[in-house]
Order: C-alpha cells, then structure tokens, then sequence
C-alpha cells in the first residue's frame, strides 16, 4: 500500500489533502494468500461474501505523502466483534516519498478482530515504468515486505510480496472511458507465518475493469465504479488451512474520491 506521492520538504510546500471512499463488496476475505472465511472454490457456500468499506485521508506534500485510513470486514460468517455483523477493524497510518521515478515508504496497521490487537508494519517500493518500455504503458512494478509486530492468535513472521500492476485505457487519451488492469501477485512466507512451512506461498491474477461515472458532477466528487475477477494458487505446505489450494474470488464496488 502507500500513495505515489512523496517526502522532503515538509512544509515547503501547501499540503494538498484527498479523501476516497471505498465500498467494495468481495466473494472472499483473502489475506496474503490465506482465505479468511473459508469460501474455497464453492461460490454457494454459506462462508461466501463480505462488505469492506474504507476510508483514507492523504495530505500531499510533494516529494512526499502523509495518510492515515480506516477498513471494515462487515458479514455474519464468524461471531461479530463489533455491533451485530463488523468482524474486524483495521486503521493505518503511513509516509511515502517520491525520488523521480521511485515512490517508498513505511506505513503502520493495527488490526482489531477476536478481542486482540494485530500489529503491522509495511515497507512498499513502488517504480514508475510508463514509457520505458512501451510508449504510454506501465507494468507498475512493486515490492511490499509485510511484518507482524505482534499479534496473541496469529503467527509472527514477514511476508514478501512481489507486485505488478499493468493497466490500460482502451480508448488512449480519453480520461472518461473504462480502464482495464490485470494485477499480478506473488508472495513468499516466513515459516509460521500462515502455520505452514517457508517459502512460495500464493499467486495471483486478476482482472479488474474501472468506470469512471461521468454523470455525477465533479461538485460530488470523482465517483468510480469496479468489479474483477482474481485467481489464486496457494501451496497447501506453506498455507495449510485453505480448504481448497486453488480458488476464484470475485469483487464489485464503488469508490468516491474528494
């Protein structure tokens, strides 16, 4: 995670503050290849589909960024920590810093489920590729390396995520039409870290078309609508407690930005 602003010269520069608004609806909860709740492969299982709204504030003080956010798991597949259906709440705050093409960053998570507190620390390295290799496009590589400062239930250890992120819009130039991206992830595991073995844990790739909803005037915010597919490979030594090592997930949403 982490914006693709940047970092010196705080207060060189007057802060540019954005706020976006998710609400995403997902068949599957995964974390780092582990599926949450259990929906495998059965798309009619009862363990299918969770709401996550989200929130993220980022002030902009280029060559850096500053923000902090707040997501929700909100379904009735376990017993619901928080009101009648909201089983976990995470809140993040972070710092990224752009130098010319590359964007790092740390960012720190508490993540709030089963009456504990999971803490978390992310280092992102984000390059911008646009044009290197084929005018107008990005394969947007990434690097994100997930740790866990302490958690009562899950396992410590880090992951090692490798990212890639090639998008396009069919229609070049035309900033109001469909957007098309094809996400790639490949993750590697501490041992423990899922109760399993080290070593390759997950892959995944998706497809995840974006809209721009041009019928809503700007005085509203720059309003999106989303939706994909995504698969996932898990290796059963790494991340044993998936009941199925291979599995679809699917994705819908809308998403407000001001």
């Amino acid at each position: 995670m982490g914006p693709s602003n940047s970092l010196s010269g705080i207060g060189a520069v007057k802060p540019v503050a954005s706020w976006t608004l998710k609400l995403d609806y997902n068949t599957h909860f995964v974390s780092y290849g582990a599926d949450i709740w259990g929906g495998g492969s059965n798309w009619r299982s009862s363990r299918i589909g969770t709401f996550n709204p989200s929130l993220e504030l980022v002030l902009a003080m280029e060559p850096v960024s500053i923000y902090a956010g707040a997501w929700a798991d909100v379904n009735r597949h376990g017993v619901p920590q928080y009101g009648d259906t909201v089983q976990e709440i995470d809140v993040w705050l972070g710092i990224g810093y752009r130098q010319e093409r590359f964007d790092f960053g740390v960012t720190y998570q508490e993540w709030y489920y089963l009456e504990q507190t999971e803490r978390i620390v992310d280092t992102w390295l984000f390059f911008d590729d646009t044009g290197l290799l084929i005018e107008d496009f990005a394969f947007t590589p990434s690097l994100l390396v997930h740790s866990r400062v302490s958690a009562k239930f899950a396992d410590s250890g880090s992951v090692l995520e490798l990212r890639l992120d090639p998008g396009f819009s069919p229609a070049t130039g035309d900033t109001s039409s469909l957007r098309l991206s094809i996400p790639v992830r490949l993750g590697f595991l501490e041992k423990g870290f899922s109760g399993g073995d080290a070593g390759f844990g997950y892959a995944s790739i998706g497809v995840q078309l974006s809209q721009p909803l041009t019928f809503i005037t700007s005085r509203y915010g720059d309003w999106y609508a989303n939706g994909g597919l995504t698969f996932y490979h898990t290796e059963k030594d790494v991340i044993p407690d998936n009941p199925d090592a291979d599995f679809l997930t699917g994705n819908a949403g809308l998403s407000l930005r001001f």
